[in-house]
């Protein structure tokens, strides 16, 4: 690091490590190239304090996300969005029955992907009818306007009460077709689906989400273009309408 910043001295190097021999050296002590260099490559100074936009932290923080190892969106918003709904989305991240039918590959165990599941189910219980094409600024936003807030207990109590419902009937987790990892576009249709059903009627049968995964109309809804409101919302209500015996062909 370049250390002893004033009008009235050069700039020294001090603290280095690596380049341990280059410590207490001014710049006209550098290598020649290395000056050279110095004084050629840009140097971009971007400052953030406690005003700046939630959306440009986000945005900065996925730029300069590229080290060896990438952060995933989950792990950038436990960064950027700290407080009481971060915390609860953690700990609710833990629940038994939560992990007992999300199946994730192991490379998400511990990558925030879990983490993120939570928050989609709370997200698209609350506002799937506006969503609108990005899913990660749908999932920004709701962090931003709740990043202080605690989730009311209600909600907490049909999140665990969604999960126990959907190890009864799908033992073997939130899959379709055989495979076992959960897809996300499947889960949000069956986790959001049951709770806004559940929200309706707390005796719902548990011989149903089975054979509903497995029709050929909610496919329709979780592959190709499934980004869209109409999409999202289809697939909700299709899981929704099922549980709550409503025909819908």
């Amino acid at each position: 690091m370049l250390s002893g910043i004033s009008r009235d001295r050069n700039l020294i190097v001090s603290d280095l490590e690596k380049l341990d021999s280059l410590n207490d050296y001014e710049f006209y002590q550098l290598p020649k190239s290395m000056q050279l260099a110095f004084s050629t490559r840009p140097v971009r100074v971007t400052v953030l304090d406690d005003k700046s936009d939630y959306g440009v932290r986000f945005d900065l923080f996925e730029r300069l996300n590229t080290g060896g190892v990438l952060l995933t969106p989950q792990e950038i918003r436990n960064c950027i969005f700290r407080g009481r709904l971060n915390d609860q989305i953690k700990e609710l991240s833990k629940n038994i029955e939560f992990n007992d039918v999300v199946n994730l590959k192991l490379a998400d165990q511990n990558n925030g992907t879990k983490e993120e599941f939570v928050l989609r189910f709370f997200a698209f219980f609350d506002n799937y009818t506006i969503f609108d094409h990005s899913v990660k600024d749908f999932l920004n936003d709701y962090m931003k306007v709740n990043q202080g807030k605690k989730i009311p207990d209600h909600k907490i109590r049909i999140f665990k009460e969604t999960f126990k419902f959907i190890k009864k009937s799908m033992p073997s987790g939130i899959n379709r077709g055989g495979r076992k990892v959960t897809p996300v576009n499947l889960y949000e249709a069956v986790a959001v689906g049951t709770a806004l059903a559940l929200t309706q009627n707390k005796s719902l049968p548990t011989d149903v989400l089975t054979d509903a995964v497995e029709n050929s109309r909610l496919k329709r809804f979780i592959t190709a273009a499934t980004n869209s409101n109409r999409m999202v919302v289809g697939r909700i209500d299709f899981i929704k309408d099922r549980l709550l015996s409503n025909p819908l062909e």
